[in-house]
């Protein structure tokens, strides 16, 4: 087996298998740590890379898929990774723009088949291509953002292979410095697409809540599906800051009782943000009577004590395996999180289809978790909180990061025109 320009290979495995390496991988790989005397070191440095990436999932998938691309097309070319300089990467960049037809797949297929009778009996699958074209009657076509999302995973990857010692340059950092889509074939440009809610989707959405709080037979599904998006857009926390990974679960008792005066108020603790950085973040009124139903309707008091170590987030039913395998009353995991606010959506879509706002419907259908957190700050801001205050509670260390949050809706800027007229008024007073 030979990693060729046209023939890529699986040589990182999923999450899930990450420490699993099989015949097949060995036998597309030993060629290459024969003909090139430093790409045994390097690969194994990029296993180490993505080993610091572990108890993020998501993010060591992605990682993982930009580097199988870039080992595999240098490999074809006959380099180490460390070989690359800046014309070579502008190649690489060149060639995943206009990928070779042998390496597109018209929909993503699983690296590997399991045996469902022994989830041990692993084999890559020969239908899996590192690149995706939906629809490959038309020429394959990247955005801009995924480009440089890739420069920057790979610019990670050189600064760490600095860190090590193993190599002084970084050729991905040098091609994002003067990055320019416009010069690019097959790159489309990024639009600026609106990404928080509607006022109209957020009204159909909560509406579409509590009727299915009502007629759904599963009203546990249900019920945990209005607090957790009463939770996303008024706490607007980050999808893996509410979900369980291997080394952190969130708690009832996140939610904690704080005393300002005489005033007794409620803080969201995230102990684990972006960053491994903690924060707590004001609760509004409405979160705090969302989170009082969905505690008595799961048979818990109103609200939590500090001991309170319960799920904040319980599943429907146990995981068929993993570190909580038969367990049920434990959180769910960002991909299960994912799926649930995919579930709102479309069922709001689908009563907002009954009211005839079909583009408010299709635009809904596009959107995801991180939408929630978008619409969220975009409320905040819209109802006057001050920036320099709402940084505490959205996580973000700049004003400007805060602010790529801030929606151009028309109806989250028209409270700003109508202070004007007040002003005015006071001024003819």
């Amino acid at each position: 087996m030979k990693i060729t320009k046209t023939n890529f290979f699986p040589i990182f495995l999923p999450h899930k298998h990450a420490f699993v390496i099989l015949p097949e991988m060995r036998e597309a790989l030993l060629p290459c740590f024969k003909s090139i005397p430093t790409a045994e070191a390097s690969y194994n440095y990029a296993l180490d890379f993505l080993a610091e990436s572990y108890s993020k999932p998501n993010n060591y998938d992605t990682y993982r898929n930009d580097l199988i691309v870039f080992f595999c097309w240098a490999y074809a070319n006959g380099k180490d990774v460390v070989d690359i300089t800046r014309t070579d990467m502008l190649a690489f960049i060149k060639f995943c723009n206009e990928p070779p037809r042998e390496l597109q797949a018209k929909s993503a297929r699983p690296v590997l088949i399991i045996n469902k009778a022994d989830e041990d009996d692993l084999r890559i699958n020969p239908e899996w291509r590192p690149f995706k074209n939906a629809n490959p009657d038309k020429p394959y076509t990247r955005m801009e953002s995924t480009v440089q999302k890739q420069l920057s995973v790979l610019s990670s990857l050189f600064v760490y292979l600095n860190d090590v010692e193993h190599t002084t340059i970084n050729p991905a950092a040098l091609a994002l410095r003067r990055f320019n889509p416009k010069s690019m074939d097959g790159v489309a440009l990024t639009e600026q697409k609106e990404k928080a809610l509607s006022q109209l989707q957020l009204s159909a959405m909560f509406d579409t809540l509590d009727e299915l709080c009502i007629e759904s037979e599963n009203k546990l599904k249900a019920e945990r599906a209005r607090f957790l998006m009463y939770l996303l857009i008024l706490a607007f926390p980050r999808r893996s800051e509410i979900s369980a990974t291997l080394r952190y679960s969130p708690l009832m008792s996140d939610f904690e009782r704080v005393r300002v005066g005489d005033v007794v108020r409620y803080v969201f603790h995230i102990r684990k943000g972006k960053g491994s950085k903690s924060r707590k973040v004001l609760c509004s009124g409405l979160l705090i009577e969302a989170l009082k139903r969905y505690r008595l309707f799961l048979g818990q008091s109103e609200l939590p004590l500090p001991t309170d170590d319960s799920p904040l987030l319980v599943r429907l039913r146990a995981a068929p395996h993993g570190r909580e395998a038969k367990v049920v009353d434990a959180c769910i995991s960002d991909k299960q999180l994912a799926e649930v606010v995919k579930w709102v959506f479309e069922e709001t879509a689908l009563r907002l289809d009954l009211m005839e706002e079909f583009e408010e419907a299709a635009h809904l259908r596009t959107l995801s978790a991180h939408s929630c957190r978008h619409t969220g700050i975009s409320l905040a801001l819209s109802a006057g909180r001050k920036p320099e205050l709402l940084l505490h509670d959205t996580g973000h260390s700049t004003m400007a990061s805060l602010m790529i949050y801030n929606s151009s809706r028309i109806e989250y800027r028209l409270g700003e025109v109508d202070k004007i007229d007040t002003v005015l008024m006071d001024y003819k007073l």
